[in-house]
């Protein structure tokens, strides 16, 4: 079980850090076996341990040593001891690392990837900005069974009108993904989106105007009540976006 959605290979982080975001699942202490439970909550207090802001840098750097060693290391020998963590309400929670499992996960994509992602390599730089999203569990499922809902009451007639091409089969499939993914997970977990890299293609006005999140809510919700235009032109405003940055991320 991968507490990073998609996992990530090292390969992957080393090369598109500057265009990649993460979808984060932190499960409370409780959610771990004793043991286990203990050594997250020592190492939650650790003074030494990555902060949240640089941890993915330190994640980062450590996937690019290993892909520049010779002969590279596809994936670490040990899993990684590191994680993310997160505080709320008084309440530690935990997101690990899993370097190794997501390196394991992710080789088979890599192999088609790579020949493609290697000339960004020196690319790789620490993000200096951030924007985070982060919501209950219980909210995210709900929210995924809304739009998967929407999606079935739509129609794919409908839903090929709004999305075009085959985007509609590819877009529910992955939402299932997704659901099936957080199922496995604590119900008092936390889910987190973050841009990660991707705030190196947006300037500072950029980064606060977008609205990228709160679009694909109103192009649900357009498509829950019928409103065709509606829910059209937020997902083109959306999609007409990330496409074009896309573009530029790829040209770089």
């Amino acid at each position: 079980m991968s507490h990073v959605y998609p996992p990530v290979t090292p390969c992957h982080d080393a090369f598109v850090l500057p265009y990649a975001a993460y979808l984060r699942v932190y499960e409370p202490l409780c959610a771990f076996p004793g043991p286990e439970a203990r050594r997250w909550a020592m190492y939650a207090a650790s003074p030494d341990r990555p902060r949240w802001a640089g941890a993915l840098a330190a994640e980062q750097a450590d996937a690019l040593r290993r892909l520049v060693s010779v002969p590279q290391v596809m994936a670490p020998e040990w899993e990684s001891g590191d994680a993310y963590v997160r505080r709320a309400d008084g309440v530690t929670y935990i997101c690990p690392w899993q370097t190794r499992l997501r390196s394991w996960l992710r080789l088979p994509r890599l192999r088609v990837t790579a020949p493609r992602l290697c000339p960004a390599a020196t690319a790789a730089a620490a993000p200096t900005r951030t924007l985070v999203y982060a919501t209950a569990m219980a909210q995210a499922r709900g929210r995924l069974r809304r739009a998967l809902a929407a999606f079935r009451r739509a129609g794919a007639p409908l839903t090929a009108a709004i999305l075009a091409d085959d985007a509609g089969p590819r877009v529910v499939n992955e939402l299932r993904q997704i659901e099936s993914w957080l199922a496995e997970f604590h119900p008092d977990a936390l889910v987190e989106l973050d841009y990660g890299g991707l705030v190196h293609l947006l300037d500072d006005k950029a980064l606060r105007a977008d609205q990228s999140v709160a679009e694909v809510s109103a192009a649900i919700n357009a498509l829950t009540s019928g409103e065709l235009e509606m829910a059209t032109a937020m997902y083109w405003r959306v999609t007409g976006r990330w496409r074009a940055l896309a573009a530029l991320g790829q040209a770089s």
